[in-house]
């Protein structure tokens, strides 16, 4: 599974279970995502997935809206 399967699955996961709980709960579950995105990184590297550096790709739609 691609590191970005991973994160769509996870969010979803999160999505679904803080759709019961109160707003203010979704944000910590978001909140909660974020501070796992380095472990889906770490997992993706230890496989070999190599993922668009942010910044580069920041910089190439910035071009693009021009």
């Amino acid at each position: 599974m691609s590191a970005f399967l991973l994160r769509a699955a996870t969010m979803a996961l999160l999505l679904v279970a803080g759709s019961a709980w109160m707003m203010p709960r979704m944000f910590y579950a978001l909140f909660s995502l974020c501070a796992v995105l380095p472990l889906f990184r770490l997992v993706a590297e230890l496989r070999g997935i190599k993922e668009p550096d942010p910044w580069k790709v920041a910089v190439r739609v910035l071009q693009w809206a021009r």
